[in-house]
């Protein structure tokens, strides 16, 4: 009967975890917005339940912002943990939010990563769950650019060679990714040679930038080469610079605001300037009498002369004038194979080589009575190339 029976009804707790990061996916320097919602969801209340959510995965990553607020109960964080106490009855919940700013850069796993524990009675994220509701996780998008040039100056007519590294060095995939090196600082000193090609993806041209577009999964990269031949003369303004640039979520090198200095190649073009003078002893002469003549050829730019040559045609001298044979130079060499004495030798910036010589004159003189003679030199930079009108390469002895 009835009277003879005792009937008890077992309740039992159950405490429900909820977690979620928001967005799924990340940049450096983005927010993550987290809401942990706890629920008791049995039929017991609950008095001091609690939970942690460890955040040594996300801070490797990113900052926390230290706004944590809770609904109902408390929480507190002391890092690297976050964690909420308080009481609940049967049907009520507690949201917890919180959020963190990813680094920038960001040098860590580029995942933010936590799992939320409680030790509560009838919680489904104990110790060792695996129950997905209890962690949470965010991959960061990151997308490394650097663009190199193979040299750090160049002089008119040489060729420069430029790499760029489109590297995706974060846990999210890119599909259809730009990259544009704006060629417009370059291409009023140099001449683009249509040599662009890439490991990855492709490559084009549309003046005066050149873009690349590929998809990177996480891990891979993409290598761009191409050069440019600089102007001989460069009328521009003997520099060489671009910036690259994407707009890609976690790049390196923005579309604006960007200061990675990974993103610019600056390459400085070294104006050549070799300086040649030819003077004579004397404007005036007669016959049997000795004329010497000193050439000067000085280095007045900013980069080195190797084998530099200087030629003195004595054409205009010889028919009135014998070459004495005796020339010499302070630095390089000299020789004559008639009509011509030419000098060879190596100048560093600031250097000068002088180089000297005689004739004498005819007695009698047959010739037209007048010694002209050119000294001219067509290495980049000269004063006196063929055909120059500079009179400082000239010498008149009447």
């Amino acid at each position: 009967t009835t009277a003879c029976r005792v009937t008890v009804s077992v309740l039992p707790p159950a405490l429900t975890i909820t977690a979620a990061a928001s967005p799924a996916t990340s940049a450096p320097g983005g927010t993550v917005s987290y809401t942990i919602t706890v629920a008791n969801t049995g039929q017991v209340p609950y008095a001091g339940a609690s939970f942690t959510d460890s955040l040594a995965g996300i801070l490797d990553d990113a900052a926390y912002n230290h706004d944590a607020a809770a609904t109902a109960g408390s929480v507190s964080f002391a890092s690297p943990a976050l964690t909420w106490t308080g009481n609940l009855n049967p049907g009520a919940a507690s949201t917890v939010t919180f959020t963190v700013t990813v680094s920038s850069p960001d040098t860590g796993d580029h995942i933010l990563a936590a799992t939320v524990t409680s030790a509560t009675a009838g919680s489904n994220c104990a110790s060792g769950s695996t129950d997905p509701r209890c962690a949470t996780s965010t991959s960061v998008a990151v997308l490394t650019i650097v663009n190199t040039a193979g040299v750090s100056t160049a002089t008119p007519g040489a060729t420069v060679a430029y790499t760029i590294t489109v590297t995706n060095a974060g846990q999210v995939p890119y599909t259809g990714t730009t990259v544009t090196d704006p060629l417009a600082g370059i291409l009023d000193d140099a001449a683009y040679n249509s040599d662009a090609i890439t490991t990855a993806g492709s490559v084009t041209f549309a003046s005066p930038s050149l873009t690349w577009t590929g998809t990177l999964a996480p891990g891979q990269a993409a290598t761009i080469t191409f050069s440019v031949t600089v102007s001989s003369p460069d009328t521009g303004d003997q520099s060489l610079t671009s910036t690259v640039t994407s707009p890609a979520a976690g790049s390196n090198c923005p579309a604006s605001g960007g200061t990675d200095p990974r993103c610019t190649a600056v390459v400085t073009v070294l104006i050549p300037a070799l300086t040649v003078t030819k003077t004579a002893s004397a404007a005036t002469t007669t016959p049997g009498s000795a004329v010497g003549y000193t050439i000067t050829v000085t280095d007045t730019g900013p980069t080195p002369y190797t084998a530099a040559t200087v030629t003195d045609a004595l054409d205009g001298v010889l028919p009135d004038a014998a070459y004495n044979g005796d020339a010499t130079a302070s630095a390089g060499s000299v020789s004559f194979a008639s009509p011509d004495l030419t000098w060879t030798g190596d100048l560093t910036p600031g250097q000068a080589a002088t180089i000297t010589y005689t004739i004498t004159v005819d007695n009698p003189d047959t010739g037209d009575k007048t010694l002209v003679n050119t000294a001219t030199s067509d290495d980049p930079g000269s004063t006196c190339p063929t055909g120059t009108t500079n009179a400082a390469c000239t010498a008149t002895v009447a």
